[in-house]
């Protein structure tokens, strides 16, 4: 009953804002929106910078400010469904926007089996090409919800459509379009587009959300040495002792990248320029 009171006060306080909110799951979507809206619209992050969007479960504060958002721009997380019900039970304003609509999505297998209670792997927005997918997806839903600049959500929307083209050219270039293959190792197992994009074939130490077996890891060494693997790729979101560990058998360093980083065009040229070092396997 607490529970249920303290939800209606929370749509009753916010709902007399009149400020226009929209909220998106983790922070490389926010800086997508806020290229598209500029001032026009409030941004709110459900997964704060550093946590992982797998594993995550809101917080009463993160729910309050859950509860002024017109649209939520979804990417088919497991706790979303859950908060998505609770919230649309007090706010019938709130629309979802699943921004993995029209996208051709990876069978998660290998790559992350927890990453999702579906099988997909839900790291799409590592690439450039779904990328620009989403960013049409989110021009549309802003212009059904706010009108009033539709014309400036269009022209910032074409503006970022450009700049995505020019990366995945940039990435193209780096990398090359995929019959040449590069290995990493990797402690999460995040870059399964890039490896459809771009050929960056990634070795998880990560298997199926769970620390290798012995098996699993001597197997995962005996490549890495074969293949002449010069740094293990981390992630903040995740325990990395694995990681280091692996590192240390190999005598090479772990490196951390961040494949939810906000400012998306830095994170991927970053990303894609260390990824440039790696071997290439026959």
């Amino acid at each position: 009953m607490l529970l249920r009171a303290l939800f209606f006060c929370i749509f009753v306080f916010t709902g007399l804002t009149g400020e226009p909110h929209v909220l998106v799951t983790i922070p490389v979507y926010k800086g997508f929106i806020q290229r598209i809206a500029g001032d026009k619209v409030i941004v709110d992050l459900m997964v704060p910078v550093g946590a992982s969007a797998h594993t995550y479960e809101p917080t009463p504060k993160q729910v309050i400010q859950a509860s002024k958002a017109d649209l939520w721009f979804t990417t088919g997380e497991l706790f979303e469904t859950r908060a998505l019900n609770a919230l649309q039970a007090y706010n019938k304003n709130l629309k979802q926007v699943d921004l993995r609509q029209g996208l051709s999505l990876i069978t998660a297998g290998h790559h992350c089996q927890h990453c999702s209670h579906n099988e997909y792997d839900l790291h799409f927005w590592l690439s450039p090409r779904l990328a620009k997918q989403q960013v049409e997806t989110i021009v549309k839903a802003l212009q059904a919800r706010y009108p009033q600049d539709s014309q400036t959500f269009a022209a910032n929307g074409n503006s970022l459509l450009k700049d995505l083209t020019a990366l995945d050219q940039e990435l193209t270039g780096l990398l090359g379009d995929g019959s040449v293959k590069r290995l990493i190792v990797v402690a999460h197992p995040a870059y399964g587009y890039m490896d459809r994009d771009y050929g960056v074939e990634q070795l998880s130490i990560e298997v199926e959300g769970k620390d290798p077996t012995p098996k699993q890891l001597t197997s995962l060494v005996t490549r890495a040495k074969k293949t002449g693997i010069q740094v293990i790729y981390t992630e903040p979101q995740y325990p990395n002792k694995g990681a280091k560990l692996i590192a240390a058998q190999l005598n090479v360093p772990t490196l951390e990248l961040d494949p939810y980083a906000e400012d998306y065009f830095t994170m991927m040229r970053n990303t894609g320029r260390e990824f440039a070092k790696a071997p290439i396997v026959k």
